[in-house]
């Protein structure tokens, strides 16, 4: 009877991250198994050579370091390797992208692996997004600059980024902190050493949180099938 019960209960949404929307679009059933299940799975090599480079670029603002060298073998992160081989491969391709890295501390920066959680509201229903943000910039101009690094990524098209959630995410958390009218949305891929921008109009914002809204009415209703897709193939959770 008590299992039942479980299985009946509505699943209800009060909160979401960009992860988890990209999660769900790719895979209902990965959804479940990350977010609702929290199922643990081991780090991967992408997701700990992400996170040292993070690491590196946020003590290289903190302290206006225009040469890391050294910083990524204090921060390098070891879980996820499949061989030493394939860790130092990493490695070199680390110390690459900082080296090439435009550092610039002419303006001032304002924010730095910044969380933050935002409440919406959309025909009478509310939840929380949340997420973090990498950087953020002022110019003496007055303008607002969110910087979102991409370590592996390939890049988007132009019109790619005009209509990227997460990029319409961080401009939902600009204006909740107050930051200003005029935030430009940027993506920088080290692989390529190449940055893309775009920003957000109100009408834009309302589309996104109306995406957002969706996207939690279809998690509530879901069956949580696998989508079978791409992603799948090498799945974490290919047990299910």
């Amino acid at each position: 009877k008590n299992s039942l019960k479980i299985k009946n209960l509505k699943l209800k949404i009060n909160y979401l991250s960009y992860s988890q929307i990209q999660a769900f679009l790719d895979c209902p059933l990965h959804y479940k198994a990350k977010y609702i299940l929290k199922i643990p799975t081991p780090q991967t090599a992408s997701q700990s050579f992400g996170s040292s480079i993070h690491l590196v670029m946020k003590e290289c603002y903190e302290k206006k370091l225009k040469d890391p060298t050294g910083l990524l073998k204090k921060y390098w992160i070891r879980e996820g390797y499949e061989t030493q081989e394939h860790e130092q491969l990493f490695f070199k391709k680390g110390e690459k992208f900082l080296k090439e890295y435009p550092f610039d501390f002419s303006h001032k920066t304002l924010m730095l692996e910044q969380a933050f959680t935002v409440p919406l509201s959309y025909q009478g229903k509310f939840l929380r997004i949340g997420g973090k943000i990498d950087r953020v910039d002022e110019f003496p101009d007055g303008t607002i600059e969110i910087i979102d690094y991409k370590t592996g990524a390939h890049p988007m098209t132009q019109k790619e980024a005009d209509k990227n959630l997460q990029l319409s995410i961080y401009a939902l958390a600009a204006n909740s902190l107050n930051m200003g009218q005029e935030i430009k949305l940027s993506l920088y891929y080290f692989d390529d050493q190449a940055k893309i921008s775009t920003t957000r109009s109100p009408e834009q914002l309302e589309a996104a949180v109306a995406e957002i809204f969706d996207v939690a009415s279809q998690i509530e209703s879901s069956d949580f099938n696998c989508s079978s897709g791409f992603y799948c193939q090498n799945c974490e959770f290919q047990m299910l």
